[in-house]
């Protein structure tokens, strides 16, 4: 999440988890990078270290985040944006 200030994307936390709950097999870690492209960068290499199974992200840089979408790629983790499009994605 770029950000946890609004009363859309705590619903949107909600929801994510709810969904995962009744999925039953999937588990949801949430990572906050308080509008801050670098630090939402390094959360994603955490991530990616962690060999987790895709990442869904709020970039808060639509630009700055292309290198962390690269490095998902590269490691065959999906990314998937989530309410802002990344520059240069489809």
């Amino acid at each position: 999440m770029a950000t946890q200030n609004s009363t859309y994307w705590e619903a949107m936390m909600i929801s994510v988890s709810k969904t995962c709950e009744e999925l039953g097999n999937v588990e949801v870690r949430y990572l906050v990078a308080e509008d801050d492209a670098n630090i939402q960068n390094q959360q994603i290499d955490t991530f990616i270290s962690q060999n987790v199974d895709a990442v869904i992200c709020v970039p808060y840089d639509s630009e700055a985040i292309l290198m962390s979408v690269e490095a998902c790629h590269e490691a065959g983790i999906p990314f998937i944006w989530c309410d802002r499009k990344v520059a240069g994605s489809e």
